[in-house]
Parts: structure tokens; sequence; C-alpha cells
């Protein structure tokens, strides 16, 4: 066997080998010994070599001291904490042990475990272990592990709960997966993505390297970014830098850290970060870091990262050796595991990405990219075929990029001005290339200074920006005692200081209005935030032009700001123009879709469904396209609620799921969250009422642990549950749980809350099935009072609940009341929203109703086809809304005597909600009580005992045998049974 097979066949050992458990890796270790003794042998000093390289990495010591063992430790594997069984251990770093548990209760899930080390409870080592705790439950990103729970165990240790992450190393995977330079440039993008966040947080990783950042093989490659354990907390709200990072403590991986982190003292910031995406992008590139560490323990002047003649990516591969480069026989191998050719390869790097990864591992800071976000965006523009920042912008590189993108038109062109341009070239050339040597001097110095304002800028107003949040929300740390300082006071406090803290610097104070603006929408105060985001625009049309990205930006959040608060015409006004500004400049892909996506969402609460449905699609066609992956579950969970809307509940329920088995059950984002609830509520509308409950239960359960019994989104899921208790027999215990969430609400959120007026709505629902229609009246009419305050009277939300404030009414056999607010209603309807909205022809089917029961049959009947015809149109002939009005027509029928068209109709409907809702659905089962009238009022029992059997049937199964309306559907089968003898 060779040498060359040899090292492949230990590399491929080891690499598995480091995956296993320690129990697990002896036995494969002992495996291979048996059959290739030699191979065996190398393979545990290797691991033997690479364990004690761990510990010193993950152990700090004073720079120049003698490393010293770690201290033995006692596994605590098999032993309970709280809620948490623990397994084998995973890791142990230089403060604490990792292990996988098993959570118990309230869910079952696997876990990562991290406790303190037994005798390290030094105030320095139980100080930087609490700030990693602190650092990770910070953020919140899909590419970064989250923290689920912290705490101590009974003998004082601390630890906390985060989430497990099955995958392995970045460049392993890459490897494996054989992926192109393309496919790991996109992966790696999710990684500058997931520490832009951290920066965004004050968070600095500093220890970032491929074992930091995990690719799980089972979704398709997510990268995600672990171990925060030496973080270091840039903003005052954070944990003490100067405590936790002492000048002679040496934190960090040799290989990946910049020569700030390897020189005592040295300053460190984002852009030290950004050095170690760099080395990891090398070695994404190339297959080994820059250069091989030499004087760990020395200074950085002596550490090959600060020296100036590091080998750019393609001479590492492409240059002879001595130079630089690898031997022939190790490209051929890097480059298969690139899917491609040494040649090809080669190409690839060659100046775009030499120049990009040079610039991120530069030895003086301030020559790097200031944020991960610009390298990547720099990445971005090499894939899109664009100049990259990283080269001097010089006129003939930026046009040979625009000659690649329009190759074809300038092969053409090209044919036709050759020979002009060969004739002229030898006239030209001696002076262009005296002028280019002068420019290029000139131009360098005018670079470096730009390079180094823009990073002291980017510098500056990171400070800035952390100092002014960290002030203003330091009273909303959840690691405080007392957390009840209200939002809204908060961003009141800071929307006075705006002003007065960034006066002189505009741009500056237009993205903190931004994120202020922001976050009023965000708590539902649509005023303040449009106010803000009015003045932002205003702002940053000012300094920047109304065709820069940000003023776009503002634009289109002030538009969703304005639809959520009702104002759907001025939002679709404000997105017309938006739409048609970005197709004259030609903006980003993500930029346009997010446009599109706003402008579906407004067509979706216009009620122009068809419309809306069209925009959603075509967002998600493009998403898909363009590989903009985080944005398909936005675009699914739009697409599920315009589906429900238009009664296609099949296709909804498709979305909705599409979301929650993607988002898994350890995701909290806003879409996985909303689209379970979702789904849940469809679920029930479907007549899957135990396969509803249980994953309400499940819902409710999770949400608990994860935010505690009062956050509002474990109100949120109390408050659904409650409402399926309602709907399924049990409405006097939905009654009191809606009434404790509402008492909750009101002391934990505030009077403001949009969350307190839709709990009123379920509670009102509750009393309606108690047939309490005098308690449900006072609720509804607050709901309507707190809409119209807020949104005002015309609109789309307050115009329903006006709707249902007058059907509650009518129910109170206030007749005359309950007329006069429908036609008020639909005349506001009519005009705000158009005469085709759903409320509106909703509303012509409540004044069929209230027709009939006047005594009224032919308004009641024209009022009724009206619906129907209008609905059919808008929403489809099997919507629900449709069904529903088909149903009331055929009762109309009955109630005259016409039993032939009664028949026709609800027998026709009937087939339809069963296909459509299912054959348990509520309004399935109404429309079969109906029909069982007509067989049984036009003296045809043998037909009624057949529907009426049915009927029953399915309500003690949902509702109960001792349930009122399963009883009365008991007594008329009786009566059909008493008709037949």
């Amino acid at each position: 066997m060779t040498d060359e097979s040899e090292g492949r066949d230990l590399e491929t050992a080891f690499d598995d080998a480091i995956e296993l458990r320690l129990d697990e890796r002896d036995v494969f270790v002992a495996s291979i010994a048996a059959r290739r003794p030699e191979l065996g042998a190398r393979l545990r000093q290797l691991l033997a070599a690479h364990d004690r390289m761990g510990m010193f990495l993950e152990e700090p010591a004073p720079l120049g001291a003698p490393a010293t063992p770690p201290r033995a430790s006692t596994s605590l594997s098999g032993t309970t904490i709280g809620a948490f069984r623990l397994g084998p251990i995973l890791g142990e770093g230089g403060f604490g042990t990792v292990y996988e548990a098993e959570q118990l209760a309230p869910v079952r899930r696997t876990v990562a475990l991290k406790i303190l080390k037994a005798g390290l409870d030094t105030d320095l080592v139980v100080a930087r272990f609490a700030a990693e705790r602190q650092t990770l439950a910070l953020m919140n990103h899909p590419n970064i592990a989250r923290v689920f729970e912290a705490g101590a165990t009974e003998a004082g240790r601390p630890y906390f709960v985060m989430e497990k992450v099955p995958g392995v190393p970045l460049t392993r995977y890459c490897n494996r997966q054989k992926l192109s330079i393309a496919d790991r440039l996109g992966l790696f993008r999710d990684v500058c993505a997931a520490v832009q966040h951290a920066h965004q947080k004050g968070v600095i990783h500093r220890d970032l390297k491929p074992s930091n950042i995990l690719v799980t093989a089972d979704d398709g490659g997510t990268a995600k970014v672990i171990d925060f354990g030496i973080a270091k907390a840039t903003s005052p709200d954070g944990t003490d830098s100067t405590e936790l990072t002492r000048q002679n403590q040496f934190l960090g991986t040799p290989a990946y850290m910049s020569p700030e982190q390897l020189t005592p003292g040295g300053s460190v910031d984002t852009r030290s970060d950004v050095y170690s995406l760099g080395v990891v992008l090398y070695e994404l590139l190339t297959g080994e870091t820059p250069a091989v560490i030499e004087g760990l323990r020395g200074s950085s002047r002596n550490s090959p990262h600060a020296r100036e003649d590091l080998p750019r990516p393609s001479t590492r591969l492409g240059g002879e050796s001595g130079s630089g480069g690898r031997p022939r026989e190790g490209i051929a191998r890097v480059a298969a595991d690139r899917s491609t050719d040494p040649t090809t390869l080669v190409r690839a790097l060659r100046h775009d990405l030499d120049w990009i990864v040079m610039k991120s591992i530069a030895s003086d800071p301030t020559q790097r990219y200031a944020s991960a976000d610009a390298l990547s965006d720099d990445l971005r523009r090499y894939l899109e075929g664009e100049p990259v920042e990283a080269r001097p912008p010089h006129p003939l590189y930026r046009w040979r990029k625009l000659v690649g993108r329009h190759r074809v038109a300038f092969i053409a062109g090209s044919l036709f001005l050759g020979l002009l341009i060969i004739s002229v070239a030898g006239l030209t050339w001696l002076a262009i290339e005296l002028d280019r040597q002068r420019r290029r001097a000139v131009d360098a110095e005018q670079r470096a200074d730009d390079e180094r304002g823009d990073a002291v800028d980017a510098r500056d107003e990171s400070e800035a920006v952390s100092a002014f949040l960290s002030e203003m929300f330091a009273n909303l740390s959840p690691f405080r005692e007392g957390y009840d300082v209200r939002v809204r006071e908060v961003l009141d406090t800071a929307a006075e200081q705006l002003e007065k803290s960034f006066a002189s610097r505009p741009r500056l104070r237009s993205r903190l209005r931004h994120t202020i603006g922001d976050s009023y929408r965000e708590i539902g105060l649509f005023e303040p935030a449009a106010a803000h985001l009015t003045r932002a625009i205003e702002e940053r049309t000012q300094c920047l032009g109304g065709d820069h990205t940000e003023t776009r930006a503002s634009r289109r959040l002030l538009a969703a700001t304005l639809r959520s608060s009702g104002k759907l015409r001025e939002a679709d006004t404000i997105l017309d123009a938006l739409q048609r500004d970005e197709s004259r400049i030609d903006v980003p892909r993500r930029e346009a879709l997010a446009t599109l996506r706003e402008r579906g969402v407004t067509w979706y609460e216009q009620g122009r469904y068809v419309e809306a449905r069209a925009a959603l699609e075509e967002c998600r066609e493009q998403a898909e396209r363009w590989g903009f992956s985080d944005a398909l579950w936005t675009l699914d969970l739009g697409l599920g609620r315009v589906a429900e809307r238009s009664g296609d509940l099949a296709t909804a329920e498709r979305y909705l799921a599409r979301v929650v088995d993607a988002a898994g059950d350890n995701d909290e984002s806003e879409e996985a969250l909303s689209a379970e609830a979702d789904l849940a509520m469809l679920l029930l509308r479907r007549g899957r009422v135990d396969e509803s409950r249980l994953r309400m239960q499940e819902i409710l359960d999770r949400r608990t642990a994860r935010f505690g019994p009062e956050h509002v989104a474990t109100l949120n899921a109390r408050a659904n549950l409650a409402t399926l208790h309602a709907q399924t027999g049990a409405a006097r215990e939905a009654e009191g749980e809606l009434l404790e969430v509402l008492e909750i609400a009101e002391r934990t959120l505030g009077d403001e809350s949009l969350h307190l007026d839709r709990y009123r709505v379920y509670l009102c629902g509750a009393r309606v099935r108690l047939g309490r229609w005098d308690a449900a009246e006072p609720v509804i009419r607050q709901v309507v009072e707190n809409y119209s305050a807020r949104f005002g009277p015309n609109n789309p939300r307050t115009l329903e609940e006006r709707h249902r404030l007058a059907m509650t009414l009518q129910r109170l056999d206030r007749a005359d009341e309950a007329e006069t607010m429908l036609r008020a209603v639909l005349a506001d309807t009519e005009e705000h929203l158009g005469p085709m909205h759903p409320t509106a022809l909703k509303i012509h089917m409540s004044l069929g109703l209230l027709d009939r029961e006047q005594g009224r049959p032919a308004d009641a009947e024209r009022e009724c086809l009206t619906a129907i015809d209008g609905l059919s149109r808008t929403l489809g002939p099997e919507n629900s809304a449709t069904l529903g009005a088909r149903t009331n027509l055929g009762r109309l029928y009955l109630d005259q005597g016409r039993f032939d068209e009664a028949e026709s109709m609800l027998r026709s409907t009937l087939e339809i909600k069963r296909r459509v809702l299912g054959p348990t659905a509520p309004f399935t089962r109404s429309c079969l009580y109906n029909l069982g009238l007509v067989y049984l009022e036009s003296d045809r029992p043998e037909r009624a005992i057949e529907i009426f059997e049915e009927y029953v049937e399915l309500q003690s199964e949902a509702l109960g045998a001792s349930h009122a309306s399963t009883q009365r559907g008991r007594a008329l089968l009786d009566r059909a049974r008493s008709a037949v003898k």
C-alpha cells in the first residue's frame, strides 16, 4: 500500500473517530487495529495528540506559562438534573462539560447540557460560564445554536441547556458532499449572516473555526455556529470583557486567530471574527489554512499570520513547491472534493476570490472588511458576476465583469470593433500604461485612507449605537430582578433622546429611527411607528437619496405598518410606487421579492385573494429559483392563509404543514409559531377535532416550557385551546380559561395590547356557545370601541367586529337596532372595501337571516342570492362562506315549504362540504341537520331516519352524547321513527 493511500485511510479513520463518543471510539479504533495494526497505532497517536491539543486550546493559560494538566472530573452520565436525564459526554472545555441529555418534561427531546466542572468554582470561571449563557441567550438566529434553559444543580453548579446540533464540521461536510465552490460559498454566507447577527447583539465569537461551525446533513445542509464559550461581549449590558479577558490569557485556536488576538493586550473587535472567517474561507477553498502555525505562545510578530507574504489561495494550489504551492498529487484530491479539476479550480480562485480572502485576512484590521456582512456581500457580488469591492475599482476590471455578464452581445460587438481597436492600440498603450502607473499609486493611497476611514466610522457607529441601546434597554435584561419595564416606555424614552444624542449624525439617526419605528410596529403601536418611519424616509432621502436601499427599506416597512393598521389603500399606493422605482433602478432580487411579497399580503388583507395568491406564488417560485431558502417559510405561511380564506382548505393544510414540518419541534421563529397555530385551527375547521386538540396541547406545553406561563406566546396557545373547547362541548370551561388569560394579559401586556381584544373575541364566542348573548354583547362592544379608536371605524378589522356586534344584537331580539347597524356597516364596507369584499357579502347573508326571522321571505331570498353570487365569484363556489350562504338559503326554502328546492340546495351543498371540509366538520354536520329537517317536514321519515342517525353519531363523537345539539338530534330521530311506525 502506498504512503499516499495509507495517509488517506488514516485521515478518513480520524475524521470518523472524532465524531464518536469516547466509549464508541475505543471500539472503533480496536476494530481497525485488529485488521491493520500499524494503521491502528498511528490512529491512536493522532487521537491522543488531538485530545491534548483540544484541552490546551480550550483551557486558557497565561502566555509563556507551561501547560498544566486539567483536573480530573467525575462523569454525571446517568444522573438527572431537573427535567433532564444526562447521557454520554459530548465534549469537555476548559470550564464546562457538555452532556447529551434527554428532556423528560414538559416535552421530550434530545438536548445538549453544559455544566460547570466540579472544582472550577473560582469567581472568574463562574463569571465566564455565566457570560457564555448570557451570550447565547442574546441571540436568535437559524444559524446559531440556541439556548433553551438555564439553572443550577442541587450542589450549586450552574448549567444551561442548548440545542444539540447533529452535524459535522463545515469543511468535512463540504468535502464529503463534494460541494462546488459556489455551493461552499452559499453555505459560508449563512455563517457570515450568523456572525453578523451576533455582532449586532454586541457579541464577538473569537474562536470561529470549522469545528465550531457544524452542518446538519438531514435537511439539505444547515450551518450552525456553536461554542460561544470564549465570546467577548462588546455592549455595556453584557459581561465585563475586561474581567473575563485578562491581558495574559490565551483564548482561541491559533490557526484561526487574528494577529491582535495573539498579541498580549491586543484590541479585539468584530474585525477579529472577520479574520477568522477569512481563514475558514481559505480552508474551504484550498483545503488548508494560510500557514502552518509556529510559536503559538510567541509574539504576534513571529506568527505567520502577521507576515505579508501569505500565499493567495490560487498560489497555494497552483504554485511551485517551496513558493506556497502544494504537490500536484494533493491538488487533484482537493479539486475532486470540489467537483472539478485542478486547472478549473485554480482559475476559479484566481483574482476575485484571491482578493476577497486576502482582504479578509489582512494583518492590519483597518484593511479588512468592516463586518461579516460586508464580506458576505462581496461574495454575493462574485457569485452574481459583479465587480468585487476587494479589487481596486479599476475601469478595465469592471469592464471585464460587464463583458462576462453580457458575453454574447459583446462578442458580436467585438468582431465589428476589433480592427479599429488593433489599429489604435499600439499608439495608445504606452500613454495608458504610464497614466495607469501614476494613478495606481494615488489610488492605493486613497483606498487605504478610505478603508481606514470606513473602518473607523463603522466602529464608531457600532459603539455609539451599542451605548445608546444599552442605556435605553438596560432595565429590560431578562437576567435582572424585577423585569417589569414596559417596552413602550423604553421606546418612548429612546425616541425622546434620539434628536439630542445624534443631532449631528443624520444617517445614524435615521437608522435608529427606522429601528424604533419597527419596534413600535412589533408591539402594535402603529401610529408612532408610522410617524418614525415617515421621518426616517425623509432623513434618508435627504442623506442618501430616494433610490438608496436604506430609503427603500423604510418605505417598505412603512407600507407594512400602514397595512397592519388597516390603511390598506395608502399601503398599496406606497408599494405600487416602490415597485415602479425598483424596476427603474434594477434593485437586488431579494429586495424586489420583499416588495412583491408585501404587496401580496396587502392584497390578501384587501380581500383580493386571486391577486394575492398569484403574487405570493410568483415570490415563492423566484425565491426557490434564486436560492433564498430563508424566505420560503414566510411565503408558504402566506399562501396557506390565502388558500384558507379562499376556501381551499386542503391546499391551506399542505402549505401550513410544510412550514411546521420544516421548522421541527424546537423552532420558535415567528413563522413557525404562527404556522403551527394556524394549522391546529384549520384542523378544527375541518372537523379533525382529536388531531387539532393534540396539536394545540403540544403547542401549549412547548411554549410554557420555552417562554413561561405568562408570555404572550403561551397565552395565545391557551386561548386557541380554549376556543377548541368552546366548539366541542366544553364552553363553560373555555369561558373560565379565557377569563384567566385576559386577566394575565391585562396585567402583563397592558391595556393597549392587540392580543387583549383577540382574547375578548374568543370569550364572546364561548358565551355565544353557552347562549349567554347578554354577557357576550358588552365584550364585543368593547372590542368595537377599541378597534375604532386604534384603527378607525372603517378599518377591515373594525368592520368585521361591528358586523359581529350587529348579529349579537339580533340574537338578543333587538331586531330594529341590529338591522340599523347591519345596514350602516354594509354601507361603510362597500364604500371603503368595495361591494364585492367578502365582509360586505357576509353582511348581505346576515341581512337575509334577519329578513327571514322578521317574516320577509322575498327580501331574505334576495339577500341570500346576492351573497351566494358574490361569494362564488370572489372566494369560489366551494369556499366555506359560500357554502354557509347556500345552507341558509336551503333553510329559507324549508321554512317556506319549498321542499324540492330546499332538498336540492342542501344535498348539493352537503356533498361539497363532505369533500372540502370533511364529513365531521361542524359546518357539514349543520347542513346534515337541516337536510334531515327537510325530509321530516316533507313526510319522508325513512330518509329522515337515515340522516339523523348519521347526525347523532357524528355529534356524539364530536361533542358527546349529552350535548344539547346531540339530544336535539336524537329527539328528531325518535320523531322520525315514530312516524314510520
